[in-house]
């Protein structure tokens, strides 16, 4: 059951893209995204909800700030490393929540991401962290308010280390969340903040050298009297000679105190436990002025990197059975010359010919009673019962209305049989666009590799189109073997085609020759494409493999004369079916 979680995601992935503008891409080797696309790496396919829910949350976050977030002048300003820091803080929130009015379903889906990861303890013994988590969970628990006693919490503790911060920077939160509609006021508030810090560092720098000064002071007029006592003590013995060692004593470590002094050591910061304590770093002025000097390394991650951490792993700790969608690469098809055109006119005829005699039933028009058309006498003594429809309408049924997706396997093993690929695959093109309400398709599988963004290696998984939907045919369909047989990537890739056509009826026509590289992604697939009404058939060329994976609904094909046979025999009972239903699913 958690499997259909994972299975669901190309589908909601294509939806996101466009809804939101964006490229999805599934099967990279890792997750990330740029000014336009979103990449998911290849997920394991037993997935839990968790991972899908944690994806599915990436894939929002991402598209808000795609949407959202001026990409252009953020990379025109420099930005400190904390500058740039505070910044996503606040862009975060902002681009989550514009994106969560608009669509009431991210919202939750941002709601499940911060207790996802900011609801567990974040205290540090780290006071620079302390006040950045403090930070950040304000801004959070505008969104998910139960974070609040957290955030109280963690002002108390800042407010100790650091007094007076927290209320100053509440008062630039406080305007920040009522007026903050585009990237350019982000950055004015992260550039206000930072401001604030470095101001409240010299006033207290400020303030303790002025106490520094004062203490001089008194330091000068005690060693005035300290040098007058000495001057009387020369002059005359001292009766208590025990004095002078007490004196001495005064410059000792605190761990040399007497213990009935009256020392508390527990008043005291416990500067062995903490080493950064015992530098010097716990004085305000010590903590602003290491915290505005961090580096981005030295700095907590930010939360695009925490989720795509925890993708990257799901990706590296689990099975070899992973979902991946194959993305479009090039590949050039050459025209079928006039010999091939020759040779497969007769299947297409033929074909056609059938298709067109089987049709005739779907389009016949037929009389039914309606309240308005013309009188129908023999219908007036339903008026006694309180019937109108006592008119006679004609109309005509609705047609085929279908997308048929030709899918091509052109792998290395095709090698001998793409010129019978070709020839089957535009006779069946051609027919099918002679049938008015289909709309049809040709996809080949594999196209060549192509780079990705921000990939370290080529990504083999691709298709690339023969025939649009809703192009004219042409005659590009010579098909050249090599590479491998990404099938499984290949049908999810048509999965997401298909969902953004109108048609009611979609089918699916797969011809191969062989295994899929990952048959769990293959089955998967296909199994995803069933759950959503979408049919799937096979034609196996001169292998049977292709029965394995589709039982019941595929057949073998040994020569360009079985064609017209056999694939008429495979539609005619997919159209028996549109005929049962009244002309529609």
């Amino acid at each position: 059951m958690k499997e259909n979680f994972i299975r669901a995601l190309p589908l909601v992935a294509s939806a996101l893209g466009r809804k939101y503008g964006v490229s999805v891409v599934i099967g990279g080797q890792q997750a990330f995204s740029d000014d336009s696309n979103i990449f998911l790496p290849a997920l394991p396919l037993d997935s839990p909800l968790e991972l899908v829910s944690l994806a599915r949350g990436y894939l929002d976050h991402e598209a808000a700030h795609i949407r959202e977030t001026d990409f252009a002048l953020a990379k025109s300003v420099k930005l400190t490393p904390l500058e740039k820091h505070v910044w996503n803080m606040i862009e975060d929130w902002r681009v989550e929540r514009l994106l969560g009015e608009r669509y009431p379903g991210c919202r939750q889906n941002f709601v499940w991401l911060i207790r996802r990861f900011f609801g567990q303890d974040c205290h540090s013994a780290d006071p620079e962290d302390d006040l950045l988590s403090w930070l950040l969970l304000t801004l959070r628990s505008w969104s998910v308010p139960e974070l609040g006693a957290r955030v109280s919490e963690l002002a108390s503790l800042v407010e100790i280390r650091l007094p007076g911060l927290t209320a100053r920077l509440n008062s630039i939160l406080d305007v920040l969340r009522n007026d903050c509609p585009e990237t350019k006021d982000s950055l004015k508030y992260a550039y206000e903040i930072i401001r604030t810090l470095s101001s409240y560092m010299t006033e207290s720098d400020s303030g303790r050298n002025s106490r520094s000064d004062v203490s001089q002071a008194g330091q000068g007029d005690s060693d005035a009297d300290s040098q007058e006592t000495a001057s009387a003590s020369a002059a005359e013995p001292s009766s208590q000679p025990e004095a002078s060692g007490q004196s001495s004593g005064e410059h000792k470590s605190s761990s040399e105190t007497p213990a009935d002094s009256g020392f508390d050591r527990n008043s005291q910061p416990d500067q062995s436990a903490r080493p950064d304590r015992a530098a010097g770093s716990s004085d305000p002025v010590s903590i602003v002025r290491s915290l505005l000097n961090k580096s981005a390394d030295e700095l907590p991650v930010s939360f695009d990197s925490m989720m795509e951490s925890c993708l990257n792993s799901a990706r590296q700790g689990r099975s070899d059975d992973r979902l991946a969608v194959a993305q479009e690469g090039p590949l050039n098809f050459s025209e079928l010359t006039a010999q091939d055109l020759e040779s497969v006119r007769p299947t297409a005829l033929a074909l056609k010919g059938r298709l067109q005699s089987l049709l005739q039933t779907m389009t016949l028009r037929a009389t039914r009673p309606g309240c308005r058309g013309k009188l129908d006498t023999n219908s007036l003594h339903k008026l006694l019962a309180g019937q109108p429809k006592i008119f006679r309408r004609t109309g005509t049924r609705t047609g085929l209305d279908t997308a048929v997706h030709l899918l091509v396997d052109i792998s290395g093993s095709m090698t001998g049989m793409t010129d019978l690929a070709s020839l089957a695959a535009y006779s069946l093109c051609e027919a099918l666009h002679s049938v008015p309400g289909i709309n049809a398709a040709a996809t080949a599988f594999p196209g060549k590799p192509v780079q990705m963004k921000g990939q370290r290696e080529p990504n083999a998984c691709t298709v690339a189109p023969i025939l649009g939907h809703g192009e004219p045919l042409h005659r590009k369909f010579s098909l050249y073997p090599s590479g491998g047989t990404p099938l499984g990537e290949a049908v999810w890739r048509v999965l997401q085609v298909l969902s953004r056509l109108r048609e009611s009826r979609k089918i699916i026509i797969i011809v191969t020759d062989g295994v899929p590289d990952s048959e769990p992604n293959a089955m998967a697939a296909i199994e995803e494409a069933r759950r959503t009404g979408i049919e799937i058939y096979g034609l196996g060329l001169r292998n049977e493999a292709v029965k394995e994976l589709l039982p019941g609904s595929s057949f073998v094909l040994y020569s360009l004369a079985e064609l017209p046979e056999k694939l008429f025999r495979l539609l005619e009972t997919a159209i028996k079916s549109i005929n049962q239903r009244g002309g529609r699913l």
